[in-house]
């Protein structure tokens, strides 16, 4: 049975202001690249080699997940916390207050190889995970449940203009 968590800004946030989220971004994937003791988390998770490509960093012990428009400049950001961090808070995810939803591409180029077929899965760590294998995908996450038979899968083969498939766990 899924359990609502609500987002909590009382441990850690996310600046609110987009020069600042930029800058943060920015920060914690080079404490990342340059502290090689911070990769174990994301080593765990199967993700270590999306750091550079996806930009991803780390902070207080929070991996830092950066939103990228198609022209890569940063638009949000989403915090998953470290083992640690998770298990002193009860706190999972973070996001800067008052972001809205925001569709999270780790890889652009291949959202435009509309030839691929469209994978959707849900989760950013799950996105992260799948975009070692290169195909064209999005998560449907962003803490909210999702009933798989209302993903609207019309909608975005529209918008992708090819096959899109919904991979549910």
């Amino acid at each position: 049975r899924p359990v609502f968590e609500p987002t909590s800004f009382d441990t850690f946030s996310l600046p609110t202001k987009l020069d600042k989220l930029a800058e943060m971004v920015y920060n914690s994937h080079k404490a990342l690249v340059t502290t090689p003791g911070f990769r174990w988390t994301f080593e765990q998770r199967g993700i270590a080699e999306c750091i550079e490509r996806s930009m991803l960093g780390w902070a207080d012990g929070w991996m830092v997940i950066p939103f990228f428009d198609d022209q890569h400049g940063v638009i949000g950001a989403y915090a998953r916390a470290g083992e640690g961090v998770q298990r002193v808070t009860g706190q999972r995810f973070t996001h800067p207050q008052g972001q809205n939803n925001l569709m999270y591409a780790p890889d652009w180029a291949l959202l435009r190889d509309t030839g691929k077929p469209l994978a959707i899965v849900f989760g950013l760590i799950d996105a992260l995970v799948v975009s070692r294998l290169r195909p064209a995908f999005l998560p449907l996450f962003l803490g909210q449940l999702v009933n798989v038979q209302a993903v609207p899968v019309r909608a975005v083969r529209d918008a992708y203009h090819g096959a899109a498939y919904v991979y549910a766990e």
